[in-house]
């Protein structure tokens, strides 16, 4: 008994300006703020949390390090971009195998509906004005026109972040990279855009209608056509049964 307990490592315990990190940011990442907005002065935040200001000012520097707040001299604390939090470490996205369409596809297919479900339950009216904007920006360019592909993967970025979840932001920003670059040099002769547009569009009124279920399977079915368009299916298809 006495050897397996000095294998158990100390708990360790959290500093004031840590647990008021975690606070700070789970407002952040609440939707009451949205991207762009100024948080409560630090005089407010000491109120609200009832801690001092030098606990709040080394709680928000500390986030202002990781990314996730910007300060700006005399002006106050402001929500960052959450596509310019801190990056995951991504190694394992390579190995001595290569990166393929089935790797990319498999996680999106296991991923990507319920995605689109949290995003639904948690979006905004600020956020879908957002996602109709993009939508809209990508209906007007011609399927040859530079970055008609980038507003398509913007779109599905978009809707990841309505979910507020930090790890899946940077985990999915990584998979639509490298899909994105794949494409481009498959989508002339395999994917058909038009269908791509059409199906973004059901599923931004899905989210848009607040049926989660409903968005759900619009998104797994905007993924099955893709399969069938890049050829893939066949390899893919267990996960569609």
């Amino acid at each position: 008994m006495e050897t397996r307990l000095l294998n158990i490592k100390p708990i360790k315990r959290k500093t004031i300006p840590e647990i008021v990190s975690e606070k700070v940011l789970e407002l952040i990442l609440s939707g009451k703020y949205q991207v762009g907005d100024k948080l409560p002065s630090q005089k407010e935040l000491s109120e609200l949390f009832n801690v001092s200001r030098p606990c709040i000012r080394e709680a928000i520097y500390g986030l202002s390090m990781l990314g996730y707040v910007e300060l700006r001299a005399g002006q106050g604390c402001y929500i960052r971009s959450l596509n310019n939090i801190p990056q995951l470490d991504v190694k394992f996205f390579r190995s001595n195998e290569e990166f393929t369409l089935i790797n990319i596809f498999e996680v999106r297919i296991m991923l990507e509906p319920m995605i689109t479900k949290l995003a639904t339950l948690r979006s905004t009216k600020r956020d879908r004005e957002e996602l109709k904007k993009i939508l809209s920006q990508q209906l007007k360019l011609e399927s040859q026109d530079a970055g008609y592909l980038s507003f398509g993967t913007d779109f599905h970025k978009k809707i990841v972040e309505f979910t507020r979840n930090v790890f899946l932001i940077e985990l999915m920003k990584k998979i639509y990279d490298e899909l994105e670059s794949k494409i481009n040099l498959l989508y002339s002769d395999n994917l058909s855009l038009d269908l791509n547009i059409k199906q973004h569009t059901e599923i931004m009124n899905g989210i848009l209608s607040g049926n989660s279920d409903l968005a759900e399977i619009l998104a797994k079915n905007h993924l099955y056509h893709a399969t069938k368009e890049l050829d893939i299916y066949d390899k893919l298809s267990l996960f569609f049964k």
